[in-house]
């Protein structure tokens, strides 16, 4: 007969509700974490921008044209790109801005009002032009839908119901973001040469700008899809004398090889 180890672990019943609590807590924190990083249209956009630029690289790397990457990853650069919070009844609040797509009119209240419904949930669309408009249809908006307030409306059976109210979103609520010119650009191992935004080509080498201080990186360097996004970008954003000139000190260039 085997006896048990003298110090053997054990969680009394008070321990284990601690450590329920400490891991329910860690996934709201990660939770509320998660939800602040989505509402944030410059964080996500330069991330989404990062992975455009990941993208195009490897097509370039294999020799393609890749035509549609490069105009996706020029608008995120030229700053013509915006990723936005997709809007849903689960995760509405006042004050919310986002895109509202695919909901299905429940009922036309007037010519500029209707109740719509998104899954489970049940929400209205004000200042939304409806005459071409029925009952029962899905409608697709596709465009920037701002959380203006709640509204507490009489249902069918006689009780109340409290619901929000979206409007078209107006131009100066509608987010701001600048374009995404810092990217880390890699080498043949993959691992980060420098991390910064490009500023032009210079004979075999690339200027960066890294905290606000040039640096110039052999072009031999880099991959060969980060090279060929590098001349890309030097053959389309050409460097400005008139500007050059006009720095009256200019930073010193460093060499890092």
């Amino acid at each position: 007969m085997q006896s048990k180890p003298e110090h053997a672990a054990q969680i009394s019943p008070n321990g284990f509700l601690d450590l329920l609590i400490a891991v329910l807590c860690a996934f709201a924190f990660c939770n509320a974490a998660e939800l602040a990083r989505a509402s944030d249209p410059q964080r996500s956009t330069d991330e989404a921008a990062i992975d455009a630029k990941k993208e195009l690289c490897i097509a370039l790397n294999r020799g393609q044209t890749a035509t549609p990457l490069k105009e996706k990853f020029f608008e995120f650069y030229e700053g013509k790109r915006v990723v936005a919070q997709r809007l849903g009844p689960d995760t509405f609040r006042v004050g919310q801005v986002g895109l509202l797509s695919n909901v299905r009119v429940v009922q036309v209240q007037g010519p500029n009002k209707m109740l719509v419904s998104m899954g489970d949930g049940i929400f209205l669309l004000d200042n939304v032009a409806t005459a071409d408009v029925a009952d029962g249809q899905n409608v697709s908006p596709q465009s920037w839908f701002y959380v203006r307030e709640t509204e507490t409306y009489e249902t069918v059976a006689g009780g109340t119901k409290t619901v929000y109210v979206l409007t078209p979103c107006p131009n100066e609520k509608k987010p701001r973001v600048s374009p995404t010119r810092v990217y880390p650009w890699y080498d043949k191992k993959d691992e980060v040469v420098v991390t910064g935004e490009f500023k032009k080509l210079d004979g075999s080498k690339a200027i960066f700008s890294v905290n606000g201080q040039e640096r110039a990186h052999a072009l031999s360097k880099f991959t060969s899809g980060d090279r060929a996004l590098l001349r890309l970008l030097g053959e389309r954003y050409p460097p400005d004398p008139a500007q050059e000139n006009r720095s009256e000190k200019p930073s010193p260039v460093l060499t890092l090889d």
